[in-house]
């Protein structure tokens, strides 16, 4: 990735910070984040996974900044139904998550990231609402 395309996302989230009057400690308590991790990501563009997940959702999921814009609604729309992310879930929630969807072969996932995308994809197809275009 860029340095200039990291920049903006990193810009980006200052000025959201300021459109909802949030300070960095405000801001690091809605992502779950210690005042200082956060500060340290927002100062490196964000180079951790989880965090960029955390700040996507601390802004209400409505900025897909790092996430696809399906992905960012499918993980919306969980939050929503099912009190959870399924970006921030480890593999024992997210199995348990599959179950309740009903996500058919989930058990036939063992790594995370493909249980994930399955779940994601689910969501995508079996909710009219999120949109079907991964870009």
């Amino acid at each position: 990735m860029s340095d200039a395309l990291k920049n903006v996302e990193t810009d980006f989230v200052r000025i959201e910070m300021i459109r909802r009057g949030l300070s960095s400690a405000d801001f690091a308590r809605r992502a779950g984040l210690k005042t200082r991790s956060f500060e340290t990501q927002l100062s490196c563009s964000f180079p951790n996974a989880a965090g960029r997940l955390k700040v996507e959702a601390a802004l209400d999921y409505s900025c897909a900044i790092w996430s696809s814009p399906r992905d960012l609604a499918a993980r919306k729309f969980c939050r929503g139904k099912f009190g959870a992310d399924p970006s921030l879930l480890a593999l024992p929630e997210l199995r348990q998550l599959a179950v309740r969807l009903p996500l058919p072969g989930s058990k036939a996932h063992t790594k995370k990231s493909d249980l994930l995308a399955a779940i994601l994809t689910h969501l995508s197809l079996t909710e009219t609402k999120i949109p079907m275009n991964r870009s």
